[in-house]
């Protein structure tokens, strides 16, 4: 089998936009049948994946920010429909990273804008689906920070700007990157925030 960390390290090389992160994706084809068989596919291919890219046993993530037996470690996972991604960040001035990853052809309701969509100038920039994979990874980015004693944290409170650059719900700014990438023929988003 073709060692899919170095892949994911050539491809970062390739993708600047890609700054201090790595990450990785697979399908149900890379997966050993007999992994985690108990569970569903969705959550097989994730983890796969992140023990790939990590090359650690333990899986456990702590409060969706590092490896449990590595703080050192940043990651985050994401899944769609038979594939999943995870992203991996060893840099000390990252303090989170987030991943989201979908299919383009994944259709959004008109009606569900106003749940993601916090500013019309964001639809100049984006696609809806775009928007959407760009606020779940800052979502997961920032989430291990947020206050809970405050208000519910909503993919509204962030405000995507320009340059690839996000306004957080407490005034900060940080970068995402996203590619659009083709496996088998069908093209998918993939969005990687560092907080």
């Amino acid at each position: 089998m073709i060692d899919k960390c170095i892949i994911a390290k050539e491809m970062l090389m390739s993708n600047k936009n890609f700054k201090r992160s790595t990450f990785l994706y697979v399908t149900p084809k890379e997966v050993p049948k007999d992994y985690l068989m108990d569970h569903k596919l969705d959550y097989r291919l994730s983890r796969w994946c992140l023990k790939e890219l990590t090359q650690e046993e333990n899986l456990s993530i702590f409060n969706h920010l590092h490896m449990e037996a590595d703080e050192t470690k940043l990651v985050s996972i994401s899944h769609t429909k038979e594939l999943a991604a995870c992203a991996l960040c060893i840099n000390k001035n990252v303090r989170s990273i987030g991943i989201d990853i979908e299919w383009v052809g994944r259709k959004i309701r008109d009606g569900s804008f106003k749940y993601f969509v916090s500013k019309e100038e964001e639809l100049e920039l984006y696609s809806p689906l775009e928007i959407w994979c760009i606020k779940e990874a800052a979502f997961k980015a920032y989430y291990p920070f947020h206050d809970q004693s405050q208000k519910t944290l909503v993919l509204t409170d962030f405000v995507i700007k320009e340059n690839a650059t996000l306004l957080a719900p407490n005034g900060e700014t940080f970068d995402f990157s996203l590619t659009k990438q083709k496996v088998e023929d069908k093209e998918f988003i993939l969005v990687l925030a560092e907080y």
